[in-house]
């Protein structure tokens, strides 16, 4: 879990994913305020898989492959804000955002959380949106 630097939470959750703090993204030249996808998994050796118009169904689908997924919990409202969703706890079946669970880069405790427990979470936002995957 890595703290973002002020205003970079989407920077801050692909440092997370590579496993590079982001201090050492910033060192090797990377711009913590545009989060460069392509850039931030190069430096973690990984590539970056944008999928636009995900639902609940792909995110668990890339979770059960072993593979966090970053994105966006409010739409292009005023708090834009980004989390890394890392655990799905309930019946695949029947998802429900209260059994996705996440690290918050804006929550100092490095826990993860419930989806809806993060910073600005919109529920209405998390229908059809982007989710970034590293592999």
């Amino acid at each position: 879990f890595y703290h973002q630097p002020s205003g970079a939470c989407a920077f801050t959750c692909g440092a997370m994913c590579v496993h590079i703090p982001p201090e050492t993204l910033i060192e090797k030249g990377l711009d913590p305020y545009w989060a460069d996808w392509s850039k931030i998994a190069e430096a973690g050796n990984m590539t970056a898989t944008q999928i636009d118009y995900a639902n609940l169904q792909t995110v668990y689908n890339n979770l059960k492959s072993g593979y966090p997924v970053v994105t966006n919990i409010n739409g292009t409202k005023a708090g834009m804000h980004w989390v890394v969703i890392c655990e799905y706890h309930g019946d695949p079946a029947v998802l429900n955002h209260s059994n996705f669970y996440c690290l918050d880069p804006n929550k100092t405790t490095g826990e993860i959380i419930p989806l809806t427990s993060a910073t600005n979470y919109d529920a209405s936002q998390l229908n059809s949106f982007t989710i970034v995957v590293f592999k």
